[in-house]
């Protein structure tokens, strides 16, 4: 854990912060629903959403790809 669970308020802030990255999946699961329903034809659904993957895809690889952590302790 990178930050240090000394009070009540660093517990309710990660709990809020998970909930927040919770509802990234179900954010992205109405996404791509909306686009089942907004388009016709099979081909281009399938279009769409191969390019919804792939553009996803490179954000997460061009992205921050090594955790930065923070050391909270002193030295000396």
């Amino acid at each position: 854990m990178t930050v240090p669970l000394e009070s009540l308020s660093q517990k309710v802030g990660l709990l809020i912060c998970y909930y927040i990255t919770l509802s990234f999946w179900s954010a992205q699961t109405l996404a791509l629903s909306m686009v089942s329903r907004n388009i016709a034809g099979q081909t281009k659904k399938t279009v769409v959403v191969a390019m919804n993957f792939i553009i996803w895809s490179t954000g997460n690889a061009i992205g921050k790809s090594k955790p930065t952590f923070r050391c909270w302790t002193t030295s000396g």
